[in-house]
């Protein structure tokens, strides 16, 4: 690891660290899939996945000049990462710097429908975001909302 790692709490109950090459490549596995929040400081700018590749994402993201934090999950199938980022995607989707400009898109050949805009795929969104959720945005979407209150309580369970 580098001693240069420094963690910077983001507006949600999981902590981001630096974003950088090194970090990346220390922190990251190769050949595995997961999903991803990019921050500046405590803002958080993009969500998105790599279903097989996240170190590789990382690296050569867009973003990486602009991020300053990252935060990551690691994930065992690419639905499973596509409900993820769905749930991140919508627990960000209102913030102010956000800089996604699309819903996140399906796994190639896939039929899968977002838990969260369809919130009665509660056993996939329970699959999807387990005990780690960060549903802390108190915008008036009622589909963020009524996900938010139901991963409070999966939360408290």
């Amino acid at each position: 690891m580098h001693d240069d790692i420094q963690f910077q709490h983001i507006p949600l109950p999981r902590y981001a660290i630096r974003f950088g090459p090194a970090v990346i490549r220390d922190s990251i596995p190769d050949e595995i899939g997961g999903v991803y929040v990019l921050t500046v400081g405590p803002h958080p700018i993009y969500v998105g996945r790599s279903d097989q590749q996240l170190r590789r994402r990382l690296l050569t993201h867009g973003f990486r000049h602009i991020a300053t934090h990252f935060a990551w999950r690691l994930t065992q199938s690419n639905v499973q990462a596509y409900h993820l980022e769905c749930a991140w995607y919508h627990a960000i989707e209102h913030f102010p710097y956000v800089r996604n400009i699309a819903h996140p898109s399906k796994p190639a050949g896939s039929a899968f429908e977002c838990p969260v805009c369809k919130v009665t795929d509660i056993i996939a969104l329970r699959y999807a975001v387990g005990d780690e959720t960060f549903m802390t945005s108190t915008d008036s979407c009622p589909r963020t909302r009524c996900a938010r209150e139901f991963l409070t309580t999966v939360s408290a369970e």
